[in-house]
């Protein structure tokens, strides 16, 4: 069951969802513009830090600050985490692409760029990316593309670690019924895993009442 469970820099696990397969064809196929949206705690940077790793075989190069980035000497792929400022004109940052395209244009290794976003904003990323829609640039919504499958691949990974010698079938309905509405599915099973209240509050629906839950379960448990 843990074939495709393994395990990055943060000790954090990290299951290979649809999702991360449909980017990691989508990148090796030579396409250069992806953004990986979602609600906080859904897996955005880890994703792309994999992505990155198995893609390019190095270790990932993150932006968090487009002002200072160099698009005159970087030739090489690049995770834009959460780097869209609101005081960034949007000419200049697609001047910023424009220039970085032209300079990545000749490299024989994989060159792409993958920005993090809480929202697709599918409709500035258009205006940003200097290639026509549908060319090169692709939004994947991972809370969106989460599977049966992937919901309770998460939930195992983490399970498994902190729970090594519990039985996973206990808790297994909270994979089949939960629909992350209101944070992360990963955060969900990190936070559900860690804390026995959760697992004995069968009836609530944590992924709905979230904010209520923290609040409970922090005054239970500190």
């Amino acid at each position: 069951m843990q074939q495709y469970i393994y395990f990055l820099e943060d000790s954090e696990p990290f299951y290979q969802t649809a999702a991360f397969h449909e980017a990691k064809h989508y990148l090796e196929d030579g396409e250069q513009f992806l953004v990986l949206s979602g609600l906080r705690g859904c897996g955005k940077t880890k994703t792309s830090k994999e992505l990155y790793r198995s893609v390019t075989g190095r270790s990932p190069k993150i932006i968090t600050d487009l002002e200072m980035f160099d698009c005159q000497e970087q030739t090489q792929a690049i995770i834009y985490d959460g780097a869209i400022p609101g005081k960034l004109s949007v000419e200049s940052l697609q001047d910023k692409l424009k220039t970085w395209l032209e300079n990545v244009s000749i490299c024989e290794t994989k060159t792409f760029i993958i920005f993090t976003s809480i929202n697709d904003q599918k409709a500035l990323f258009r205006k940003i990316i200097p290639v026509n829609p549908g060319e090169g640039f692709r939004v994947i919504n991972l809370n969106k593309r989460l599977t049966a499958g992937d919901r309770t691949q998460i939930l195992h990974s983490h399970f498994s670690m902190l729970h090594p010698n519990r039985d996973f079938s206990n808790i297994l309905y909270i994979a089949r019924n939960c629909k992350n509405e209101s944070l992360g599915y990963p955060e969900i099973c990190a936070l559900f895993s860690r804390c026995e209240y959760f697992q004995r509050a069968r009836r609530s629906d944590f992924c709905k009442k979230t904010s209520l839950l923290f609040e409970d379960v922090f005054r239970k448990n500190v």
